[in-house]
């Protein structure tokens, strides 16, 4: 399936029966999981919620910060299991292979060393081990199969969190949040939750760093001006999408995840189809899937990678700090924007903008 819907779920038709869902789910189970070596360990009865983690040529301490964050957090640790996805795909024995296998090794290795917690590895970095033509997508996938087919195995229909290696939660509530926003409304089954962009690149040379940081800099300004002119030219919508799902924040139903037929195998947008193929479900199966970008937020690292399609790898390395910013023949600089906004404040709508890039630009900070 990945992630396509079958006729019966565009939106409009009858909704499908309890019988169609569990065909469906064991489809996506068989599909994803078949000769797969499943997680022996069961899962704990007082499990409510599975968070799913793809980990890709990772620094093994972004992985110990994560588990610190969730081990840190306000509900018993027995209410929640984290699956890691360690993956790699099969390649020759290049330097980048083997030095990619080197770091998944220490992530797997330093997952096998915790006890007392649950938190447990799906090796597919081992040689022999690997996902064939690896994504993201695919990533995702194997940990969300094993994870929604868990708690079916033990009588629940549990909550997911998607997220990214680089991710942390620094909200100590954030769980206990998760669970009572499901709990209050039943009929929810996805929630697209909220970032936080905290600049932390892969780079430990503080000239590199420095240099990062007035790149990111630069971003904001390409940004703010595009927004601006956009909203002088009136070609802006400024309406915040708050049911996008980003795959660092997704939340969802474990039985209904599997209903849909979980993620598209695919390398870019794979998070945000699957937003749109919850939503589709929802809207024909009395369910809905609602955004929480502003209650419940994780902080992930805007780094300097080329890790998937969707990095800023590409973007930064376009920046050319040597030479002024131009955008359509005008040179920014900080001077210039302030006096843009000066003149959009003038303008009807105009301090409706300068809000909501306000808003926009606190969900971006400088880390250490």
């Amino acid at each position: 399936m990945s992630g396509e819907f079958p006729v019966s779920y565009v939106e409009g038709v009858t909704p499908l029966t309890e019988s169609e869902k569990i065909s469906q789910a064991e489809q996506y189970w068989q599909e994803k999981l078949q000769n797969e070596e499943r997680i022996g360990t069961p899962q704990l009865q007082e499990c409510k919620c599975a968070i799913v983690v793809p980990v890709y040529n990772e620094d093994v301490r972004r992985i110990q910060k994560q588990l610190d964050s969730l081990l840190s957090q306000s509900i018993n640790p027995e209410e929640f299991e984290v699956i890691y996805v360690v993956n790699n795909d099969v390649a020759d024995s290049d330097t980048i292979t083997k030095n990619v296998r080197a770091n998944n090794k220490l992530v797997i290795d330093y997952i096998h060393s915790l006890e007392g917690v649950s938190v447990f590895v799906i090796d597919k970095s081992s040689s022999g081990s690997e996902i064939i033509d690896c994504n993201v997508g695919k990533a995702r996938n194997r940990g969300v199969a094993e994870a929604s087919l868990r708690f079916y195995e033990n009588g629940k229909n549990g909550i997911i969190i998607q997220t990214d290696a680089d991710t942390y939660f620094e909200d100590e509530r954030h769980l206990e949040k998760v669970f009572t926003a499901f709990n209050q409304s039943p009929e929810v089954v996805g929630i697209a939750g909220g970032l936080v962009f905290e600049f932390n690149p892969d780079s430990q040379n503080q000239e590199e760093r420095e240099a990062l940081s007035l790149k990111i800099n630069r971003l904001l300004q390409m940004k703010i001006w595009k927004e601006f002119q956009a909203f002088l030219t009136g070609d802006h919508n400024f309406t915040t999408k708050d049911n996008n799902f980003s795959g660092a924040h997704m939340l969802s139903r474990s039985f209904e995840t599997a209903v849909i037929g979980g993620l598209a195998d695919d390398d870019y947008g794979e998070d945000s189809q699957f937003g749109i193929d919850l939503t589709q479900y929802a809207n024909c199966n009395q369910a809905k899937v609602i955004g929480m970008k502003d209650d419940i937020k994780v902080i992930t690292a805007l780094r300097d990678s080329d890790r998937t399609p969707a990095s800023f790898k590409t973007t930064l390395d376009a920046i050319d700090l040597t030479q002024p910013l131009v955008i359509d023949g005008n040179v920014i600089t900080d001077d210039i924007i302030t006096e843009c906004e000066k003149l959009i404040l003038t303008k009807e709508g105009g301090s409706q903008l300068i809000d909501y890039m306000r808003k926009s630009l606190h969900l971006l900070r400088l880390g250490s």
